[in-house]
């Protein structure tokens, strides 16, 4: 009976803590987003991934900008296409990671509130 309590509390606790996975924190609006590659990340293809992003009223939209950081400047991609597939869940497609060129790439994310800017963060990808 114990050795099941204990399997029990194991598995209740792995769940818990697989659905707090948080790609992108934003620690001033209290909100956190999870990437889902569907495809890549590679150099010079189309890349698509998912992004969820938990509830807040911090924000009403989101923007995604692949982005380049290469001695001591930087640059961003071309657009992606984004549209949203659920509350608060969104399908990115057209993302590209130019290959050939010395420098780290990032996929930026800002929280909007219309056109306004209220977070930015980025996590770094490493395309192959």
């Amino acid at each position: 009976m114990k050795s099941i309590l204990i399997l029990t509390s194991l598995l209740i606790s792995s769940s818990i803590f697989a659905e707090t996975r948080c790609d992108f924190s934003f620690p001033n609006s209290k909100v956190c987003a999870e990437l889902n590659w569907v495809y890549g990340p590679f150099f010079d293809q189309e890349n698509s991934f998912r992004i969820s992003v938990t509830s807040s009223t911090q924000y009403n939209a989101i923007k995604v900008i692949p982005w380049m950081v290469m001695h001591g400047h930087e640059h961003g991609s071309g657009p992606v296409k984004m549209k949203a597939i659920g509350a608060n869940e969104f399908q990115i497609d057209n993302a590209h990671f130019l290959g050939g060129m010395m420098g780290d790439w990032y996929i930026r994310l800002q929280l909007l509130n219309g056109t306004q800017v209220v977070e930015e963060t980025r996590l770094k990808v490493e395309p192959k």
